[in-house]
């Protein structure tokens, strides 16, 4: 991985962990491989002497392509035929992306430290950094 996708999935992580805490026992498998299986990512726990799992794909497009939430719901469907059943499936996006299509049991996340601002995606930090300096730039007179 690459510097820039490293940020985005450490955002990626971040946004997650709020819902699935470490301390609560969750844990993350970037890029896991279960045979024929690769999703992206599965977070899971122990708990009451059964194991957790939560399939997570993510979409850093402006546009989600068609067939993305239906291949996630695949791979939820064939890690449950192999005695590994998955709770919950997220397709993570940047906010303000066109998911135009919904698979049954996927829910997509929207992550708000990405936007969806004409045909790019902006870092939201960047964003603000951009409005600060040009407020700035207005009260010195530069502008």
């Amino acid at each position: 991985m690459g510097s820039t996708r490293d940020a985005t999935y450490l955002d990626v992580m971040r946004a997650l962990a709020k819902q699935y805490a470490p301390s609560e026992g969750w844990e993350f498998a970037w890029k896991p491989d279960y045979g024929s299986i690769q999703p992206e990512c599965v977070i899971s726990r122990r708990y009451k002497g059964t194991t957790e799992r939560v399939l997570v794909g993510v979409k850093m497009e402006k546009k989600v392509p068609a067939g993305v939430l239906a291949g996630l719901a695949e791979q939820s469907r064939s890690l449950a035929a192999q005695r590994m059943p998955v709770e919950r499936t997220v397709l993570v996006v940047p906010t303000g992306a066109e998911v135009a299509e919904t698979a049954e049991d996927v829910d997509v996340m929207h992550l708000g430290s990405y936007q969806v601002l004409g045909n790019r995606i902006a870092w939201t930090k960047n964003l603000e950094r951009s409005d600060a300096v040009e407020a700035e730039r207005e009260q010195k007179g530069f502008a």
